[in-house]
């Protein structure tokens, strides 16, 4: 049984769309099709009805989901009991970030958690993280983790605005929205965290704000705004992936919340981890 089958296949059910699976798993159309083209032949029946709009369930699909997810429930079990044996933390690394707490925690807890196989395992997809994948270290985020991890809050980070060093804000100690008028600042796109839809808006109170929203808070996000000279909204422990932009604090009380996630009924494992914390 190739269970990364059946995950393709409940990723199609919830967009419809071979295209926007492919970029959720970051891999083309063409290899998904193929994936969703061998689990019809290996069933013996067609899935989905193909339309040039998108796909949609057949009888035999809409059966097949309820299953399909049983048995991604029940490989989450088997890791979850297998990693409690193993004393096995898989520690997922996400995007620009490095896990610096869970560095911290690992060092100075040596002797308690000596006994840990700790893995790192970078999250390709974080609309759907690997069932191998523990615990994340990262900014609050509302849609995608919500319904597999809850989240553990460490620390509050401020607002700040990344600007060329050049800019005309920058000789301002601090930075308010009125001085953001009229000029072009990126935040990452709508619905992706929600350190970045309560910013969002929060500069939409002053309309003369040219907002783009677009991407998430990667490497790809950070050289469009730095070609494009735009300013960016961020918080401040993402400030040294804005160089060489120097960055000015935003005078708003919102902050992000930084911490952990980690997964929801926790193996013995995780919560010998985060007894730690």
């Amino acid at each position: 049984m190739n269970i990364h089958e059946y995950k393709i296949f409940l990723d199609v059910c919830n967009t419809k769309n071979f295209s926007e699976t492919a970029r959720n798993n970051f891999i083309t159309k063409s290899a998904i099709i193929q994936h969703i083209n061998k689990l019809e032949q290996k069933l013996g029946i067609k899935l989905f009805e193909r339309t040039s709009r998108g796909v949609n369930l057949t009888d035999a699909g809409k059966a097949l989901q309820p299953l399909a997810k049983g048995i991604i429930e029940k490989e989450s079990e088997i890791i979850k009991t297998m990693h409690d044996y193993s004393h096995t933390l898989t520690i997922g690394t996400i995007y620009l970030e490095k896990p610096i707490l869970i560095n911290t925690v690992l060092q100075k807890n040596n002797s308690k958690l000596k006994d840990f196989n700790i893995n790192f395992q970078e999250v390709k997809n974080i609309k759907n993280v690997d069932n191998q994948i523990d615990i994340i270290e990262y900014y609050e985020i509302t849609k995608y983790l919500d319904h597999s991890f809850n989240f553990l809050k460490l620390r509050e980070e401020p607002i700040y605005i990344a600007m060329p060093p050049s800019h005309p804000l920058s000789c301002k100690s601090s930075i308010t929205l009125k001085d953001l008028s009229n000029y072009t600042v990126a935040i990452e796109k709508t619905g992706i965290s929600a350190m970045g839809d309560k910013i969002g808006n929060i500069l939409k109170r002053n309309p003369k704000i040219n907002i783009k929203s677009f991407g998430v808070y990667n490497s790809s996000f950070f050289a469009t705004a730095l070609y494009h000279n735009y300013l960016m909204c961020i918080s401040k422990g993402m400030a040294p992936a804005a160089k060489p932009y120097i960055v000015k604090p935003l005078n708003i009380k919102q902050k992000a919340y930084y911490g952990i996630y980690y997964r929801k009924n926790p193996s013995n494992t995780i919560k010998q981890f985060l007894s730690a914390l």
